[in-house]
């Protein structure tokens, strides 16, 4: 999520979630918005100021949960290099 200057939607963030280690099984549907609201509340996702486009605050995620190079490969590799379709 940080390699794009546009930002994402709150689909296109939920469908990666959906898609990546990250999922929340088979509560996703119900667990969302729970999730989504701390993610925002907590300025991990942060909306870019007159958009409906979010953008991810890499080094506040970095510090708190140890963003790892697996995960970061697997985005590179699953979303920026094959696209995103929503």
């Amino acid at each position: 999520m940080r390699d794009t200057a546009n930002g994402w939607t709150a689909a296109e963030i939920r469908a990666l979630v959906k898609d990546s280690p990250l999922n929340l099984g088979p509560n996703e549907k119900r667990r969302w918005g729970e999730t989504w609201g701390q993610a925002t509340k907590e300025n991990y996702v942060i909306q870019a100021a007159g958009t409906q486009r979010w953008e991810l605050d890499a080094r506040l995620v970095e510090n708190e949960f140890g963003f790892c190079a697996e995960a970061e490969n697997y985005y590179r590799r699953h979303v920026l290099e094959e696209g995103f379709d929503a």
